[in-house]
């Protein structure tokens, strides 16, 4: 099985506002890059990610998949992060969410003590509350 080194490309713009990677194709693309095996996205999210400019895609070498397996243990993943924000996010006071209804970052970052702070992005809020919201949850309301 063939496996990629992704990464995302860093810009100036995307290093002032402080974020580390991107997210597409349903995953975080940290800066400092990730290896995929081929056979763990499909056709359509290999196309969308080859055609992505914000991506930078090469074969992995021998060291980095074997540092990937020896990892793979104690790995975050958007998913695990997304779960943990969809923990602790019910939890959060009035006073912690924006007036558009969204969790603000500092307290978010705070409660969720199982996630890196860096990992814990505008999309990664947006896609957990998208699925509480899905779910029935509402932004608590000011006594």
């Amino acid at each position: 099985m063939t496996h990629r080194f992704i990464a995302a490309v860093r810009t100036r713009e995307r290093q002032r506002a402080g974020l580390r990677g991107i997210y597409r194709a349903g995953r975080f693309w940290p800066d400092a890059g990730t290896v995929v095996a081929s056979g763990d996205l499909g056709d359509a999210d290999w196309k969308r990610l080859m055609d992505e400019p914000l991506l930078h895609i090469r074969e992995a070498t021998a060291e980095e998949i074997e540092a990937a397996a020896a990892g793979a243990s104690e790995t975050t993943t958007p998913e695990t992060v997304i779960d943990e924000l969809m923990r602790v996010i019910p939890g959060l006071g009035a006073g912690d969410f924006t007036e558009g209804g969204l969790p603000k970052l500092k307290p978010l970052r705070k409660a969720a003590t199982a996630a890196d702070d860096a990992l814990i992005t505008d999309a990664a809020r947006d896609a957990a509350m998208a699925r509480l919201v899905e779910g029935g949850f509402k932004v608590p309301k000011e006594q």
